[in-house]
């Protein structure tokens, strides 16, 4: 078979040209006509295109001989500085700021303390 573009020989199975690396037609494996690369199915007899063949990947790595998940007890809780939206109406921002940074290192510390730690803090809250 030679390539409809640039007239170089191809081989058998090629899905595209060596040299000018356009699409090849397809052969129908049920009827034996010739399909356009760009065609899904048989424009003779309706069969769909050689599917292309699967490549063989790595092989996977054994699995683990024992279960690497553990079950941990959680205990989540939710701090938050009282009347500081009162706070923040008589103080000046960068004063807010130094009390809340206080409030988040106290609570903070105590956190680790007991063998925690801080996922996050919202505004006042920790």
């Amino acid at each position: 078979m030679n390539c409809p573009q640039c007239g170089a020989s191809v081989g058998t199975g090629w899905k595209f040209c060596g040299d000018c690396g356009s699409p090849l037609p397809w052969r129908c494996t049920a009827c034996g006509s010739e399909n356009p690369a760009e065609k899904r199915f048989c424009t003779e007899c309706g069969v769909g295109a050689p599917a292309a063949p699967q490549r063989a990947g790595a092989p996977l790595p054994p699995p683990p001989s024992t279960s690497l998940a553990e079950r941990r007890q959680l205990t989540v809780m939710f701090a938050d500085l009282v009347g500081s939206t009162a706070l923040g109406a008589r103080l000046d921002p960068e004063d807010l700021r130094e009390v809340i940074a206080a409030y988040h290192g106290s609570v903070t510390g105590l956190v680790a303390k007991t063998g925690g730690f801080v996922a996050r803090y919202m505004g006042d809250g920790v």
